[in-house]
């Protein structure tokens, strides 16, 4: 190795990064001035702080780097603004397209071939310029110790996040913009290039990190879809307009899931695990209840007995401790840790209770941790309630929560159980939906 390797070989060895900048991109425009800057000074004190100016001024722009050395020891997050212009095709476009086409439909017929496809042949791509927004942010690189570059990395870009996150959200409610999202991992592009410098070397290098893995999440032109596929569309249409348990189930699980993946808004995707949990939970005592006092004789179950199941003073967690297990087979356990539903409560409804009655902003782990929770405790009570023993006591609640598919997975849809729900005369499930519909009326 030449003599001239060996000493940018040294000095490669000796490099010790102090400083890093992030180029993070949002998808949208944000109206500050072109290379407009925000300076946040933070409470960590470093002990190799201050750094000459004219070392700073090699990272920095001279005005911020000024005022770094100025503020002593302390870290910050700068945070500097660039519009990034791109064009894109504008609303007005689509809004032509669907009008030509609806004066298309008024054509006769036989005229149609002379005028040409409106929408393939006589397109009119009108574009728009605008710009989407990066923000370079910097901060010091802190070492707890150990040395791990990886480490300080993602703690230092965490920071910048937190920052940013609220100074989108101050801007929001400034500017009454609503399609600034929110700024988290999820939302910004997964892989972030990070800046590295060495003020005493003046050596940059370029990193990555990863902040995410959300994207792509799909691919830009999805898969048609198949025929089962859409008969399952009207499938779910039909239950969703019966009120049936798993359509609102799924509809909040899905809020929560592109909360969380899209949007990166953990508060949003706690708060729809729980409601979603909430709603799960719930239909099966309604239907366990409805049951009770529809077909079982001589019942000391009344329907002012179950709205007050519903109403203040009891909560959830109440009824998840003191009304199934006395009415189900098996481990419907709330208090030992490890049982899915004890997991469920202490994981997403101690959490929902932080973010509604106290502000609290979960972090992107507590909010995954949610949605796991989520569907271990679905998987936990349906495999629970679909017990032979379960379906012979409930049929028609558990029937109604499972169906037919889900009891033959369990092995619980024998000759005797569909018999009893096949051969029942009544109109039961109308009856059930009444019964919905009163208590839900009840409640206050």
């Amino acid at each position: 190795m030449s003599q001239e390797a060996d000493s940018i070989s040294g000095q490669e060895e000796e490099s010790v990064w102090r400083f890093v900048q992030f180029y993070i991109t949002v998808p949208f425009p944000m109206a500050f001035p072109e290379n407009h800057y925000f300076a946040v000074w933070r409470e960590e004190v470093l002990d190799w702080m201050p750094i000459p100016i004219g070392r700073l001024a090699l990272f920095l722009p001279d005005q911020f780097a000024e005022q770094v050395a100025a503020h002593g020891r302390s870290n910050f997050v700068f945070l500097h603004f660039v519009r990034y212009p791109i064009d894109h095709p504008s609303p007005y476009d689509r809004s032509l397209a669907v009008d030509k086409l609806a004066d298309f439909s008024t054509y006769p017929a036989p005229l149609r071939p002379l005028f040409g496809d409106p929408i393939h042949d006589e397109r009119d791509i009108a574009r728009i310029d605008s710009y989407e927004t990066i923000i370079k942010a910097a901060t010091c690189m802190i070492d707890d110790g150990t040395g791990n570059v990886g480490k300080m990395l993602h703690e230092a870009f965490d920071r910048c996040l937190d920052e940013l996150a609220l100074i989108v959200e101050a801007y929001y409610q400034t500017a009454k913009e609503i399609r600034p999202g929110f700024v988290t991992r999820a939302s910004v592009i997964p892989m972030v290039p990070a800046v590295v410098f060495d003020p005493v070397t003046d050596t940059k290098e370029v990193k990555h990190i990863m902040a995410g893995s959300n994207f792509p999440l799909s691919p830009a032109v999805p898969k048609e879809l198949e025929p089962k596929q859409i008969q399952e569309i009207f499938d779910r249409v039909e239950l969703d307009k019966r009120g049936e348990p798993y359509a609102i189930v799924r509809r909040w699980q899905r809020i929560a899931r592109r909360a969380y993946l899209l949007e990166g808004n953990y508060a949003l995707a706690v708060v729809g695990c729980h409601t979603a949990g909430e709603v799960f939970f719930d239909a099966l005592l309604l239907r366990m209840a409805w049951e009770e006092i529809t077909f079982w004789p001589n019942p000391t179950l009344t329907r002012e007995d179950v709205v007050k199941w519903f109403s203040y003073p009891h909560s959830l967690r109440w009824r998840l401790c003191n009304l199934y297990h006395p009415r189900l087979k098996g481990s419907w356990d709330c208090g030992t840790t490890g049982n899915p539903i004890h997991t469920w409560i202490e994981t997403v409804a101690g959490l929902r209770n932080k973010v509604v009655h106290g502000g609290y902003q979960p972090t992107q782990r507590e909010a995954n941790d949610a949605l796991v929770a989520l569907d271990d405790v679905e998987t936990y009570v349906e495999q629970l309630i679909g017990r032979l023993s379960n379906v012979q006591r409930y049929t028609f609640a558990i029937f109604m929560m499972l169906g037919p598919v889900g009891l033959k997975h369990q092995q619980a849809y024998t000759k005797n159980i569909r018999s009893k729900i096949e051969g029942e005369s009544s109109n039961w499930q109308q009856s059930f939906r009444d019964f919905r519909r009163w208590v839900i009326d009840q409640l206050p």
